[in-house]
């Protein structure tokens, strides 16, 4: 069963955490074991990957503070015996306030299926939320002011592989455990998607970082 990387990138803004959860593994998933070398790298890069991203487009109100990174298995279970936590230091630049009920940006991934053990859907696509937002970011109908520079940021932020160690670490969406339902009487366990693009949604939002049913809309 591959492993991968889980990487969680966390802020804080308007007293609230902000935590942008990200997947890395090889470019052929392995069943390769926690190395905190590796950890520590692979966090350090990610997340001054976000900051270097998003700094020019976010309010001075977000303050990045640390990333943690562990390592899952392709069912999204725990599988390091610990985390390894790097300290991450940058805010955003936009000094203008922020509406204590603010809105978001969603980066939309887009993915494509890697094998797997038979009866595991997989993620085609996912998202993770972007924000706060500025109300100055934001026009008439929710519609996004400079979506052009988000869409690029996402881009350098979400689909770019980091090399650790001498080995690529590539970008991944590891679906969630459905639960049991009536149209998902096994509770049928999520898999994996690699990134191959991702696409910045035209309009603010209210939703929260969540992974996508490959059913879902």
């Amino acid at each position: 069963m591959p492993n991968f990387y889980k990487v969680v990138v966390k802020a804080t803004a308007l007293t609230q955490e902000v935590n942008t959860i990200l997947y890395y593994g090889t470019t052929v998933p392995s069943e390769e074991q926690f190395d905190a070398g590796i950890a520590s790298g692979l966090g350090t890069a990610v997340g001054q990957a976000q900051v270097n991203s998003w700094q020019w487009l976010l309010p001075t109100a977000l303050t990045w503070q640390s990333v943690d990174v562990s390592m899952v298995d392709e069912d999204g279970v725990t599988v390091s015996p610990y985390i390894v936590t790097e300290q991450l230091a940058g805010a955003g630049q936009l000094n203008e306030p922020v509406d204590t009920v603010a809105l978001v940006g969603i980066a939309k991934f887009n993915c494509t299926p890697v094998s797997q053990a038979v009866g595991h859907p997989v993620p085609r696509r996912s998202y993770v939320c972007v924000g706060p937002l500025l109300a100055s970011q934001i026009g008439q109908g929710g519609a996004l002011s400079g979506l052009a520079a988000f869409q690029t940021a996402a881009e350098a932020a979400f689909t770019q592989g980091h090399l650790i160690s001498g080995t690529l670490y590539e970008p991944y969406r590891v679906g969630r455990t459905e639960p049991v339902s009536s149209t998902n009487p096994d509770g049928t366990i999520a898999g994996v998607g690699r990134v191959v693009a991702v696409t910045f949604r035209p309009y603010a939002s209210f939703r929260r970082s969540r992974m996508i049913s490959p059913t879902g809309s």
